[in-house]
């Protein structure tokens, strides 16, 4: 996910990275239909980007100040029994 999508930041300074180019970034990964993987990669650059700032590499984060780009709705689905012996199964096959 990180390597795919922030790739194109590699030969740029970290301190050169916007806001904006976070913006643009999220909205890509949304319009390719992977709303909740924006909202991770969001948080997983934020984690980034206040670890720089802590080191004092950078002077602020880029991340704040933009928000999630999609609403989650929590599931409340759960395996009945008889499909999580499927998939218990299906695991110890695994190794």
């Amino acid at each position: 996910m990180i390597e795919r999508d922030c790739g194109i930041w590699l030969r740029r300074p970290i301190n050169a990275i916007t806001r904006r180019d976070i913006r643009d970034l999220l909205d890509g990964v949304v319009d390719r239909g992977f709303p909740v993987m924006a909202n991770r990669l969001r948080a997983n650059l934020s984690t980034f980007f206040s670890w720089a700032v802590g080191r004092e590499i950078l002077e602020e984060n880029p991340v704040n100040g933009v928000s999630k780009p999609a609403v989650e709705i929590a599931r409340d689905r759960i395996l009945f029994d008889a499909e999580f012996i499927k998939v218990w199964n299906g695991a110890d096959g695994l190794g």
